[in-house]
């Protein structure tokens, strides 16, 4: 079941009054002595979806730049899409667009989220958003939030198709990433099997300091600034998951393996782009020296107390 919506038809005494988000009416001033029984909430069934709703579209090429999807502009594949919660850091999941450019997320409970999209074409960079009149054609990511919509309000049991990103191909332009990832081993180098780092703040500045933009590493532990005007930067990391700090940076003879962040400060050295030019070796590898212990829960069907392997266990 989900509520109705909010304040339907112009009789207050029958009407629904709860919004749809917080399930709160608005505020009503009571005189002394008053009764108010004006204040009613419908509920409806909920179309079979179990009060869960979905998040989507698509990523497509913008060819002819208007923030809108035209016939004939093709979607993108393989563009990473990033569902987070309402402070567009905690990640929540993560998926690739498929062969035609589309995304979903479902099983959503109501609340507040943030979708970012990453890891586009090198040499691409977002359309302007909110072009147009029509939700449903346009973009709500651009360079300029770094490849995150503004927060959206799911309802109980809503279905949102309308989160979209266009890109293009700027080669007056620059872009430079790229990765956060768990040094195991302290090597300060990026080894195979070393995972990346979701969630971390990446802050981008000018030659003289001032911040730039901001993004957070996807489900991958990459990130990416695009629509940059050729010039001087560098990359600041922080927000990094607690306990962890800084590796060695600069380790070994290979600049795309290595970290670039000073252990201390988690600031890159700067570099100088030109147009068409994308710079994607700003990484930074983080450790942590606390140890961890888990491992599972299961379903003792029969009370035995330990794990029959000849039987199919289940999941708690």
């Amino acid at each position: 079941m989900r509520l109705h919506r909010q304040i339907e038809g112009g009789n207050d005494a029958t009407d629904n009054d709860p919004d749809l988000i917080t399930y709160k009416t608005p505020a009503t001033v009571l005189g002394t002595g008053e009764v108010n029984l004006t204040l009613d909430a419908g509920i409806i069934e909920n179309a079979g979806r179990n009060n869960l709703g979905s998040l989507g579209d698509r990523v497509w090429y913008d060819d002819n730049q208007n923030g809108i999807q035209d016939v004939g502009e093709n979607g993108v594949v393989g563009v990473t899409v990033s569902l987070y919660q309402a402070d567009g850091i905690t990640l929540i999941n993560a998926k690739t667009t498929d062969a035609l450019g589309n995304y979903i997320f479902t099983g959503l409970p109501a609340g507040s989220y943030v979708v970012g999209f990453s890891n586009i074409p090198g040499g691409y960079t977002f359309t302007t958003a909110n072009q147009g009149s029509d939700d449903e054609l346009d973009a709500d990511a651009d360079a300029g939030s770094s490849g995150k919509t503004g927060i959206v309000n799911l309802a109980l049991g809503e279905e949102n198709l309308s989160l979209d990103a266009g890109i293009y191909a700027a080669p007056g332009l620059a872009s430079l990433g790229n990765y956060v990832w768990n040094d195991v081993n302290q090597d300060g180098l990026q080894d195979s099997g070393e995972p990346g780092v979701p969630g971390v703040s990446v802050t981008l500045y000018d030659n003289a300091g001032n911040m730039v933009s901001t993004t957070t590493t996807d489900a991958n532990g990459l990130y990416q600034f695009t629509g940059l005007t050729p010039a001087t930067y560098s990359v600041g990391f922080s927000n990094l998951p607690s306990g962890y700090e800084f590796t060695n940076s600069d380790q070994g003879g290979d600049d795309t393996r290595d970290s670039d962040a000073d252990p201390v400060s988690g600031t890159t050295p700067t570099v100088t782009l030109i147009a068409g030019q994308n710079y994607p070796d700003f990484d930074a590898g983080i450790f942590t020296n606390l140890a961890s212990l888990g491992n599972y829960v299961w379903n003792d069907r029969i009370g035995m107390g330990y794990r029959m392997r000849w039987r199919k266990e289940y999941r708690a």
